[in-house]
């Protein structure tokens, strides 16, 4: 038995049952049919009330951790232009200007 057949077994017993059932037992379970289906009749604002609040809190949140911890990112890429600019000026050993940048690495990294 596949599960087609299975449901239209299914469907015809409890159809077949129905037609047993008297009219004031119809009427109770149709009255209580309608009492479920009159509670489940939420606002759909009110379902999607909490999601939306926490997705408010979360939203300030980040926005407002960024905006204290936001970098001086064009006081630091000038900073580093004169850097540039005054190792490609000056007249002092490269090599000696790399290790110097090495050291500096590896004292950042210790820290």
């Amino acid at each position: 038995m596949n599960e087609e057949q299975f449901l239209h077994k299914v469907r015809a017993e409890l159809d077949a049952s129905e037609q047993s059932l008297d009219a004031a037992t119809l009427s109770r379970l149709n009255q209580a049919r309608q009492k479920a289906l009159a509670q489940d009749k939420k606002p759909a604002w009110i379902i999607w009330l909490p999601a939306a609040a926490t997705a408010s809190i979360v939203a300030a949140l980040i926005g407002g951790n960024l905006l204290i911890q936001k970098p001086d990112i064009e006081n630091h890429s000038q900073s580093v232009a004169f850097e540039d600019i005054e190792l490609l000026t000056s007249e002092a050993d490269f090599e000696l200007l790399q290790n110097m940048d090495m050291l500096e690495v590896m004292a950042d990294d210790a820290s």
